[in-house]
């Protein structure tokens, strides 16, 4: 008996599920596997660990918890970081472009180089100190939600290139 325990438990949950069945499930049942033979016994013991062991996969997977990711980054306009963050719900961040609809404009074309960071949050703080001389960022909480309020405090002109095309950038002039 014990070795049977033994084979079992190294089956994990499974063969525990299986092992109580048949202690206890098959005496209920009325149910024996002597009756049917050393083969189809092994092939149901098989195909109950393979059907209960699905179960339990699938249910880990159906109902674990969503993970965060263990980077973000954002490399292009400013106005796709935005969309991204109304398109992600663990965010928990939003950018708000403020001023004239050109100071807006101006802002959602600013152009970032690949920036990558642990969170959402530090990718902002990185990405507002990079850009200080045409953009300031304050941070205010709304419930859950930390909103970035970004405004034009320089010049935002197409005057720098990414991989041979003109972008929007700070500029001194």
């Amino acid at each position: 008996m014990a070795q049977i325990v033994t084979a079992l438990v190294s089956f994990g949950i499974p063969g525990l599920a299986l092992y109580l069945f048949y202690q206890y499930g098959s005496d209920r049942l009325g149910f024996s596997f002597s009756q049917i033979g050393p083969v189809f016994s092994g092939l149901i013991a098989v195909l109950f660990i393979l059907v209960f062991g699905g179960l339990i996969f699938y249910a880990l997977y159906k109902f674990s918890a969503p993970s965060p990711p263990r980077s973000v980054s954002h490399s292009g306009e400013l106005r796709n970081l935005v969309a991204q963050l109304e398109k992600d719900k663990n965010a928990h961040l939003s950018i708000q472009l403020q001023g004239s609809d050109q100071d807006q404009a101006l802002l959602g074309k600013l152009f970032f180089l690949d920036t990558s960071a642990p969170t959402y949050a530090a990718l902002i703080d990185k990405l507002c100190a990079s850009k200080s001389q045409c953009m300031e960022c304050k941070k205010s909480q709304n419930g859950d939600i930390t909103v970035v309020s970004t405004t034009k405090v320089g010049n935002i002109e197409p005057k720098c290139l990414d991989e041979g095309q003109l972008v929007y950038c700070c500029t001194s002039s």
